[in-house]
């Protein structure tokens, strides 16, 4: 279900987008994202948080996602909740599974922008934007107006990206500043906040549109919407992603330990399953020596670096590892292995040292991973005659320093000396 808030109010005062007079069909629009099943069974239900039939919660594939090439120049894909007007009804509808082409315009960017909407939900006459008048309630994660909303379940259907879904929820509420007041990177899942990022990036204050329906385009047909509703425990690719050039994403779960004095849930992204890496493919890790078990992380560095927040493991690389050092009454945290090993004229290392190579095979792999990950320093081989300086006359002892004139002027704050 959707509502009508003092944000929407404006749309009733006047818009502050012009709508030109055309034969083209106007609509109004909102945005929303609840956590609440919708009438078109595009949703799942959740067994390990005790949720049934009468608690589901909206597939994430309902986020908006980037178009591929289209034929209505659609920059993206999405779904909405629609008014009765468009075929919107409280049961698997006739407006259910419909698309619409709908083009609008920034008021802050001024720019036009083009989306094909799937209908997957329905807004009710009770919000008076959808009362006789055609109306999309987009659907957009981050962005339902908690301090208005009418059916907000997400804290308890999706407890795990409850921050995420009030990240923006006071987006140009009090604030005129179109840069302020969201935060979608509060997204544990990676659909959900790609669908935040995409709804922002348009900057769309609930612009009055032109649409027409048309034929749905694969990428959106294919939204899971069907009841019985689909299970967190058989969940299909269609409901938990929108990426259909790969296979299914991690789903983020609740693990429950308990202790000799209390039981504490905590969150986690990533299966604790692990696999025996082969030495003939790359993969995700979260222990630095095994591949993870999630086919989706595994698929590309992109994946795994970011949202699935492991280690890339290339190819026979040893992976850094995180170690602890015990004093008499601290303990310090490092990320390198105290070993190192006399430097090679050679070949470039990862040096924790400016000195010295470390022993860590994965980190002396490449300069992105030693600077990254690793928190190292790059060191190059047979460094030029050129050196580093924090006198004006002499050399400084700092090997990474003097591997580039960039580090040196740069994070070193030297002075970088040319031979004579």
């Amino acid at each position: 279900m959707t509502k009508f808030t003092s944000v929407f109010a404006r749309l009733l005062l006047g818009s502050s987008v012009t709508l030109q007079i055309s034969s083209a069909l106007t609509a109004t629009t909102t945005r929303y994202w609840d956590c609440s099943g919708g009438s078109c069974a595009c949703s799942y239900t959740r067994p390990s948080l005790g949720l049934g039939d009468s608690a589901p919660a909206h597939c994430h594939s309902n986020a908006m996602f980037t178009a591929p090439a289209n034929i209505h120049g659609a920059e993206f894909y999405g779904a909405a909740a629609i008014s009765g007007v468009l075929g919107g009804g409280n049961w698997l509808s006739e407006g259910c599974g419909k698309c619409w082409k709908v083009t609008g315009t920034s008021s802050y960017l001024q720019k036009e922008t083009t989306l094909v909407l799937k209908g997957t939900n329905y807004c009710p006459p009770g919000n008076p934007m959808c009362d006789g008048k055609p109306h999309f309630d987009i659907a957009a994660p981050g962005f339902d107006v908690l301090a208005y909303s009418l059916a907000h379940e997400c804290p308890t259907r999706e407890p795990e990206n409850a921050a995420g879904f009030a990240a923006c929820s006071e987006w140009l509420i009090g604030d005129s500043n179109p840069d302020a007041n969201c935060n979608c990177s509060l997204f544990n899942d990676h659909v959900l906040r790609k669908g935040c990022e995409n709804f922002y990036s348009l900057r769309w204050d609930n612009p009055i549109v032109t649409y027409e329906e048309v034929t749905c385009p694969d990428e959106l047909a294919r939204l899971h919407c069907d009841h019985p509703y689909a299970s967190e425990d058989n969940m299909p690719d269609t409901c938990a992603s929108n990426d259909y050039g790969t296979v299914e994403p991690p789903v983020t779960t609740l693990a429950t330990s308990a202790t000799s004095s209390a039981a504490t849930t905590t969150k986690t992204t990533e299966p604790p399953a692990t696999t025996t890496r082969s030495s003939e493919s790359a993969c995700c890790s979260w222990d630095s020596s095994n591949c993870g078990s999630d086919a989706w992380c595994n698929g590309s560095k992109e994946r795994c670096m970011d949202p699935c927040n492991g280690k890339w493991m290339d190819n026979n690389p040893t992976p850094p590892t995180t170690t602890r050092s015990s004093g008499s009454s601290t303990t310090q945290a490092t990320t390198q292995p105290p070993a190192t090993t006399t430097r090679s004229s050679e070949s470039a290392c990862c040096s924790w040292d400016s000195s010295n190579c470390g022993t860590d095979a994965w980190c002396n792999g490449s300069e992105e991973r030693c600077m990254g990950p690793c928190n190292g320093k790059w060191m190059d081989p047979n460094p030029t005659s050129a050196c580093c300086s924090w006198n004006f006359s002499n050399c400084g002892t700092d090997a990474w320093c003097n591997g580039s004139e960039e580090r040196c002027m740069g994070p070193c704050n030297g002075n970088w000396m040319n031979p004579k």
